[in-house]
């Protein structure tokens, strides 16, 4: 493992130019002569080709550099010329800069390093929008096919509401933390009444009708009094303590809603992973795309393998 921290300075620079390289520029701003420094990163698109310095250790997409002097002097500037893989857009993002960074001289010591801020020197720019594009006409994720909501509102009493249904409580029992910070109440005997009416439709499909004194959803399965009931919620959240008299229908534009998470290049533990489950379920997303293990790392432990684990879980300096 590498050593204490050397109380040197060296400024790094990351950036990229008008032609899509990434340049790492490195100042030596101290009176310090560093010899055989490594420069140690990670990144999410491959090395293609890289002038100013070589690789001498690669994991997956963590890489250790020497730069092509030995020598780097005081004051001295050293610029890394790197191309990396094509992206899909074509171009990069502040995601495609180096993760990480940390300079090693040859005892293995860590030096001081002062690390700038990603810039691009060819920027995509901003796009403007008219005063009125970010006006809410309607507050629910996904927009529904069918909205048409009165003026009229039903006053609330602490949005406290009664479901009967089973399968709904269930879910709600699950939800009932998210919930409590949102303040809705769904189990509430003296709260206004939501009814869950089986009507043959289509998978997800589902039909809300909110009367002055009760509330219909109508589906013909789990996944559309589901969205049914999440759709309310954000009509609660919007207009607080009041719920808008009308109907609304709506079914799903695509059958997979996915979410991706990458727990072989980053670490989550359980309970990350549950609050994005419950933020899935809050706009409608119904896949979750989950890697466990990647060219990166194997996070999986296996009983019956287990040096996978222990000798690929991690990576970087050693």
């Amino acid at each position: 493992m590498y050593g204490y921290i050397l109380m040197s300075f060296i400024i790094i620079s990351p950036k990229f130019n008008k032609n899509n390289l990434l340049e790492i520029e490195l100042q030596n701003n101290s009176s310090k002569v560093f010899q055989d420094i490594k420069l140690c990163f990670s990144l999410i698109y491959s090395i293609e080709s890289l002038e100013g310095a070589k690789i001498v250790k690669q994991i997956g997409r963590y890489y250790e550099l020497n730069l092509d002097k030995s020598s780097f002097l005081p004051k001295e500037k050293r610029t890394i010329f790197i191309k990396l893989q094509k992206s899909r857009i074509g171009t990069y993002n502040l995601s495609s800069g180096p993760e990480g960074i940390f300079l090693i001289d040859k005892e293995g010591i860590i030096a001081e390093v002062k690390i700038n801020e990603l810039i691009f020197l060819d920027p995509i720019k901003k796009k403007t929008y008219e005063k009125n594009f970010f006006k809410i006409n309607c507050p629910i994720v996904p927009e529904p096919k069918i909205f048409n909501l009165k003026n009229n509102k039903i006053n609330l009493a602490n949005n406290n509401f009664n479901i009967s249904d089973q399968e709904m409580q269930k879910f709600l029992t699950i939800m009932n933390p998210t919930l409590k910070l949102l303040n809705i109440t769904f189990n509430s005997s003296s709260g206004i009444e939501i009814n869950f009416i089986k009507k043959e439709m289509n998978k997800e499909d589902y039909k809300i009708v909110i009367k002055t004194n009760s509330v219909e959803i109508f589906a013909n399965d789990y996944g559309g009094k589901l969205y049914a009931l999440i759709t309310l919620i954000h009509l609660l959240f919007f207009y607080k303590n009041k719920l808008p008299i009308g109907e609304i229908e709506d079914n799903p534009k695509f059958n997979w809603r996915g979410m991706h998470l990458d727990c072989a290049r980053q670490f989550h533990n359980v309970d990350q992973i549950k609050r994005l489950l419950i933020y899935m379920c809050l706009f409608k997303l119904n896949r979750f795309h989950w890697h466990l293990t990647d060219n990166e790392a194997w996070r999986l432990d296996l009983k019956s393998f287990p040096n996978l684990a222990k000798n690929s879980s991690f990576r970087g300096y050693e």
